[in-house]
């Protein structure tokens, strides 16, 4: 006998079945459940567990006004739903979730290799993308000088760009947010405790039965009207069950928590190879970019690379950190995100591939996801981002 036919149904039906509870999987349950729909949220982690609680809440648009590709339409349009979006999710979950307009600094030191090119290219796309006004300065910010290099550092030295709104959200608390508004909306988490995870990272198997998805895993057996993976670095494993396979590289990113040594809420930005993120009483520190790693937690080579940019960003600003993470980037072949139906399969969706940008993202990719399953038009085009885009997937053999 097959051992999946012993498993006990579920007693009730579900309209969606989303594999994966990071902010991609919670933002589009959400607005499904605020549709009526009646969802399950799949994870064998505790939800909002992994690159989306490892994440720093960065939002930042640099100001463009006229973004010249889809995938920068894409991304603005979604930040600036953001102050809209969590106050109505501070309204479902009754909880204040932290939301900074702290502003930030994009700084290029001259002295390394390419540092004027960079800022000068910099420059040339804010003008091309006709970015609100920014500041522009030849110093460093005032708090940040008893931390740089000795005095025979010149101002000629540093290009510096200041964006006076750019903001920031605590990722954790959002996270719990979304957690406890898609639970008083009557989504269900499976497994719904520790206890109940029955096979950590299993594979599940899927089978479509007449108009649903029949889906065994973790000791259950679940039946859906529709499929959505939002897995991120893990949706692989979904998606290899289904036939397919797809060019998603894990890209672990390693951060670091000191405490911070002033006022200023602002962000730092050094290029884009270190960032300071403001946290309450501290920073964060990070974040490295390593394609391909799948070794959990902050390791001692991590560190190393931290120190090295803070170094030379910050030489007497100290890594001392008081906690560190790391989190896993899902970053596909083309960098672009994988949003929409799956091909050749009724019913079945993907929402994955975000990379650095999920956090910013989530809230226009959950209401386009809801909308494209529900048989609505997108607020928002998804053709760019269409699964069965030349390259994004590939089929794999049967046997």
């Amino acid at each position: 006998m097959d051992p999946s036919d012993t498993m006990k149904p579920l007693r009730a039906e579900y309209d969606v079945a989303i594999a994966g509870a990071g902010i991609m999987g919670l933002s589009c349950g959400l607005e499904l459940a605020r549709d009526g729909a009646k969802v399950v949220i799949l994870d064998p982690h505790p939800p909002g567990l992994k690159a989306s609680w490892a994440a720093a809440g960065i939002l930042v648009t640099r100001g463009s006004r006229h973004p010249l590709s889809a995938f920068r339409r894409f991304y603005l349009q979604s930040i600036a739903a953001y102050p809209a979006w969590l106050a109505a999710l501070e309204t479902e979950s009754g909880m204040a979730i932290p939301y900074t307009e702290g502003g930030d600094y994009l700084v290029f030191d001259c002295r390394e290799e390419n540092g004027l090119q960079a800022y000068r290219d910099k420059v040339a796309q804010l003008e091309r993308e006709e970015a609100v006004p920014w500041r522009e300065s030849r110093e460093l910010p005032a708090f940040l000088l008893p931390f740089s290099a000795s005095s025979s550092v010149g101002k000629s030295d540093w290009r510096v760009l200041h964006f006076e709104n750019e903001a920031y959200v605590h990722n954790r608390i959002l996270l719990e947010a979304l957690i406890e508004a898609c639970r008083k909306l009557g989504v269900r988490f499976w497994p719904d405790s520790p206890a109940e995870a029955a096979g950590g990272d299993a594979a599940p198997r899927l089978q479509q039965a007449g108009e649903a998805w029949q889906i065994d895993w973790q000791g259950q057996r679940i039946q859906a009207g529709h499929l959505l993976i939002a897995s991120g670095a893990w949706s692989r494993v979904w998606l290899q069950e289904l036939g397919w396979d797809c060019a998603l590289t894990p890209v672990k990113g390693q951060v670091a928590l000191i405490e911070k040594p002033w006022a200023s809420t602002a962000m730092l930005h050094f290029r884009e190879d270190l960032y300071l993120i403001p946290r309450g009483n501290h920073l964060l520190i990070g974040a490295t970019t390593e394609p391909g790693i799948w070794q959990e937690g902050f390791t001692e080579d991590g560190r190393k690379i931290l120190e090295a940019r803070l170094q030379t960003a910050l030489p007497r600003l100290n890594l001392n950190p008081v906690d560190s993470w790391s989190g896993f980037r899902p970053r596909t072949k083309d960098r672009l995100p994988l949003m929409g139906a799956l091909p050749g399969h009724r019913q079945a969706w993907l929402c994955t591939g975000h990379y650095k940008s999920g956090i910013s993202m989530a809230p226009l990719a959950g209401k386009c996801l809801s909308a494209a399953i529900q048989g609505r038009r997108p607020a928002q085009s998804l053709e760019a981002f269409d699964p069965g885009r030349k390259g994004a997937l590939h089929a794999l053999s049967r046997a």
